[in-house]
């Protein structure tokens, strides 16, 4: 089986993995704090780009 992982970490939605992290992490702060850091975005150099989705 070939299995391209690389493109399943392009489409992962935030929003969607913040809700199961959250049903199995309880402390707020560990939650908060990845949420913080999808949403930090990537610094291109010439830009700050904030995906919705996908993990870099």
């Amino acid at each position: 089986m070939d299995i391209d992982l690389a493109k399943f970490f392009d489409t992962v939605d935030h929003s969607r993995l913040i809700r199961k992290l959250s049903a199995r992490i309880k402390d707020r702060r560990v939650i908060s704090l990845i949420h913080r850091m999808l949403k930090s975005g990537i610094d291109t150099g010439a830009e700050v780009i904030r995906p919705e989705v996908g993990l870099m």
